[in-house]
């Protein structure tokens, strides 16, 4: 089975994406957000990226960030089975996102990948996975949508 799946979408523009602010600290999060810390996921700052991505990409999404400080642990995504992506820092060189056949500390480990990055890709959010090896000093973000 196949987790993530690489599209022929056009990239975001170097002009938005250099205009994303790095700080993490500057971000709003919803009221509802209960976070899997270290995890962040805000609508602050997308004004520019949400336009170009309704326009580029699909009129019918709302464009957020997504941002990682650190190692996440395995866990599904709560209201999304399928997510698209543009990861635009890895958070490292080897960073792996890996899935897995549950939760338990003997889960099978069923598929892992390094995402490229500024390239869009759907990723299988309802099944378990977890995101390893962010080098420390350096955070993975990336700006999602929910398909479904």
């Amino acid at each position: 089975m196949t987790y993530i799946q690489y599209l022929e979408l056009p990239a975001v523009p170097d002009l938005i994406i250099e205009q994303i602010p790095r700080d993490l600290s500057r971000y709003t999060l919803p009221e509802n957000f209960v976070s899997r810390s270290p995890f962040i996921w805000s609508a602050s700052f997308n004004e520019d990226y949400n336009a170009w991505c309704k326009k580029n990409i699909c009129k019918e999404m709302f464009f957020a960030l997504q941002a990682m400080p650190g190692d996440q642990i395995k866990h599904k995504d709560r209201g999304s089975l399928t997510k698209l992506n543009y990861v635009f820092e890895t958070g490292g060189e080897n960073v792996k996102t890996k899935f897995w056949s549950d939760d338990s500390p003997t889960a099978t480990l069923l598929g892992e990948y390094c995402i490229a990055p500024n390239k869009w890709h759907i990723f299988k959010a309802d099944a378990f996975h977890s995101v390893e090896n962010i080098a420390i000093g350096k955070q993975r973000m990336a700006i999602t949508a929910r398909i479904f």
